[in-house]
């Protein structure tokens, strides 16, 4: 049997040749750009989803290694994200008010009209719907098509950029809320006792019996999920 100062021996030519990998893959890291650092910190700040995770004090080595992995994941998401920003053209918009008492929901669509753009102005269109009211509205995801739901039984879809109705429907009972889902070929409706769901020639697909009385509908088209609220 080999004595234990043999095995040391032995042990030594492969400990040294593990030091000179570890010392030459730090030399072929590249150094980190304080362009870069200026650029990540940028990002966290519009992006980033809080503190880092401070691996330098755990203990365990595959635990540490995955953390920063995924720490490394967080940042290369930031940055990604910042970078994707040249691609937004133009912002929503939306109404400031200019002082604490200013009320945005009292401002007039015709005030709207003479202060956004030209070709912005040209879009308004002007619908008269008397006897089955009030109504809500709800744009497609793609600005396209319009839902009205009247309170009174009346729903209808249609295109109002070039005018077309798409379906339209007399329920018959009291109509609370709608919502387009994921798309314009499909429309949920908050009835009197349930919740209904059409395509967009307003045939009945589905009826979600789970969910009665219910006073507004939410689409979230990222969660794929119907949000409901009920008023008891």
């Amino acid at each position: 049997m080999a004595s234990e100062e043999e095995e040391r021996q032995d042990e030594a030519p492969d400990r040294q040749e593990n030091r000179r990998r570890q010392s030459s893959s730090k030399e072929q890291r590249p150094p980190f750009d304080p362009e870069e650092r200026q650029r990540v910190r940028e990002a966290q700040k519009i992006y980033g989803r809080g503190k880092r995770v401070p691996t330098r004090s755990i203990k365990d080595k595959k635990l540490r290694a995955n953390l920063r992995t995924l720490e490394s994941k967080y940042r290369d998401a930031v940055v990604k994200a910042r970078d994707a920003e040249i691609l937004l053209e133009n912002q929503t918009g939306y109404l400031e008010p200019e002082g604490d008492l200013e009320r945005t929901y009292k401002v007039r669509q015709d005030e709207l009209k003479h202060e956004v753009a030209i070709e912005t102005a040209k879009k308004g269109f002007e619908l008269k719907l008397e006897g089955l009211g009030p109504y809500t509205t709800e744009y497609s995801r793609n600005g396209r098509d319009l839902l009205l739901c009247g309170r009174k039984g009346h729903v209808a879809t249609m295109d109002w950029r070039e005018g077309e109705l798409g379906c339209e429907l007399q329920l018959g009972e009291t109509v609370r809320d709608g919502k387009w889902l994921h798309n314009n070929q499909y429309f949920a409706v908050a009835q009197k006792k349930y919740v209904y769901i059409y395509d967009q020639a307003g045939v009945e697909l589905h009826s979600l019996k789970r969910l009665s009385e219910v006073s507004h509908l939410e689409f979230l088209p990222y969660h794929f999920l119907l949000a409901s609220v009920v008023s008891r």
